[in-house]
């Protein structure tokens, strides 16, 4: 009697440790699939030179096509981020524009805002319109871990950012 209690206690280990294998494979396969989009995100934004609409609507594009479906919250301001740039959220795969980020309780596909040195004038080509800036974005993809029984365990973020680029100040004002 004592050797089968003992070897209950053994099968439901086993089944623990298994248990915590699978959902370490989900959690992996989850992240790794979301750092590759967030890789391409930020590849279609540098191969634009900014954030336009051609640029979203490649975005948009692509995660549809990925099967990408997943939604959160992008940062908020705060009083310690006041002086940082907003976050800018897409909440529609099918249109090809982003909405400033102002309501906590509303859900974004990703989240982008943009950082510029203005300071860093690279050359003057004559009038102050065609001087350049210094910009990069910042990127947030979201996903959600869940296994089949469970079900949503919870959310995360990937965040990203795109190498420094040069943008004419007259383009500038254009982009997000």
């Amino acid at each position: 009697m004592r050797e089968s209690i003992g070897s209950t206690w053994i099968f439901q280990i086993v089944v623990i440790f298994i248990l915590l294998f699978v959902g370490f494979l989900f959690l992996t396969l989850t992240y790794s699939k979301s750092y590759k989009l967030k890789n391409e995100v930020i590849n279609i934004i540098e191969k634009n030179g900014s954030v336009n609409k051609k640029s979203v609507a490649l975005i948009n594009n692509y995660l549809t096509n990925s099967g990408y479906s997943y939604k959160y919250r992008c940062p908020q301001q705060t009083a310690e981020t006041i002086n940082d740039p907003v976050w800018y959220g897409c909440n529609d795969l099918e249109g090809n524009t982003l909405v400033e980020v102002t309501n906590n309780n509303k859900d974004y596909y990703y989240c982008i805002r943009k950082f510029t040195n203005k300071d860093n004038e690279a050359g003057s080509y004559g009038s102050p319109a065609n001087k350049n800036i210094t910009m990069y974005y910042e990127i947030q993809i979201f996903y959600k871990f869940s296994l089949p029984i469970i079900e949503n365990i919870g959310t995360f973020t990937t965040n990203g950012t795109t190498n420094d680029m040069f943008i004419r100040k007259d383009i500038f004002d254009k982009n997000v």
